[in-house]
């Protein structure tokens, strides 16, 4: 018999099963830790924002008594940031996920494998959900700005957000016109730019309300719009935006996988329409890649039993 043999072999259904766990393990933390990356510059970049606001109010409280977003409430973001900060940084600082030729196929390194990527998914949702509050704060602190640069420059105290607008007003005609006005404003938001993402038969809802809004002409029909039409129209669009990043999510983490596999088979990444990598790509290169790492592990046994035959053969004739 000559020629390699290797192909013959096939490992057992359950060192092929952990094979399996490993390559999804190395696959998810290789995304994980590029996913980190991201979040950790992304995070620095509206703790800084943030940060800047944070001045601004304290300066502007001090000199004209204007009352802006709590400072203790964006000291508290500011540490909170920091503490998510200093979690990206340890796990960055560590051993970056490496690409392996061979598996040791054992559950000892599959449970290895798997606490390192909790301990990645645990820094990466504290990041993400502290990112959250960051871009809600930057939304409403940019409003904050610029009402209490206006106050500022006329030395008027004015209203700088919907509750304040409407602590202000008072009762009456004044509250009727604030509340009027906020709700105009929500669903002109809805038919903007913040509104592109939910569906036109909503926008179409959005903007037949404004017109209706604009017949109203009393308080007691303006508060059954806001508590029937405009509550409803505004929990459907949070219900919107909320489905659509998380479809987004998904799909940034499946480039991320395909990307990794694509890493870890020494291949170039294909592009796809919208960076959406269809669920079977990733499953077609899992399996490729398992095969590689199958045959791998098996030549590697090979040629170690290989060098025992011959160690043995030698230190036979060493003895005669």
């Amino acid at each position: 018999m000559s020629g390699p043999k290797i192909q013959i072999y096939a490992l057992t259904k359950e060192a092929r099963e952990n094979a399996l766990a490993q390559l999804r393990c190395d696959r998810q933390a290789i995304a994980c830790f590029r996913q980190l990356e991201k979040l950790k510059g992304a995070c620095l970049e509206k703790r800084s924002a943030l940060e800047q606001t944070l001045a601004l109010t304290e300066l502007l409280q001090k000199r004209e008594g204007i009352a802006g977003t709590a400072p203790e409430a964006q000291q508290a973001l500011l540490d909170e940031t920091d503490g998510a900060l200093a979690g990206l940084r340890e796990m960055l600082a560590g051993e970056k996920p490496q690409l392996q030729s061979v598996y040791r196929f054992s559950p000892e390194e599959l449970a290895k494998k798997q606490r390192y990527l909790e301990r990645l998914r645990a820094a990466g949702s504290r990041a993400q959900a502290v990112l959250r509050q960051l871009e809600e704060a930057e939304k409403t602190d940019s409003g904050t700005r610029a009402d209490i640069a206006a106050a500022a420059e006329t030395g008027i105290a004015r209203e700088i957000s919907a509750a304040a607008a409407e602590s202000f007003a008072g009762e009456g005609e004044d509250a009727f016109t604030a509340r009027r006005e906020a709700a105009r404003g929500t669903l002109r938001k809805l038919l903007g730019e913040e509104g592109a993402g939910i569906p036109a038969e909503l926008r179409q809802e959005a903007a037949q309300a404004l017109e209706a809004l604009e017949r109203i002409a009393g308080l007691q029909q303006l508060s059954s719009f806001e508590k029937i039409t405009l509550r409803r129209i505004c929990l459907e669009a949070e219900k919107q935006r909320e489905a659509a990043e998380q479809a987004a999510a998904a799909a940034r983490e499946r480039l991320a996988q395909y990307e990794a596999l694509c890493e870890l088979a020494g291949i170039e990444a294909e592009k796809f329409p919208a960076g959406d990598v269809p669920p079977e790509r990733i499953r077609q290169l899992e399996e490729r890649i398992l095969q590689q790492r199958e045959q791998a592990y098996i030549a590697d046994c090979v040629d170690e039993v290989a060098r025992g035959i011959i160690k043995a053969e030698e230190n036979a004739v060493v003895a005669k």
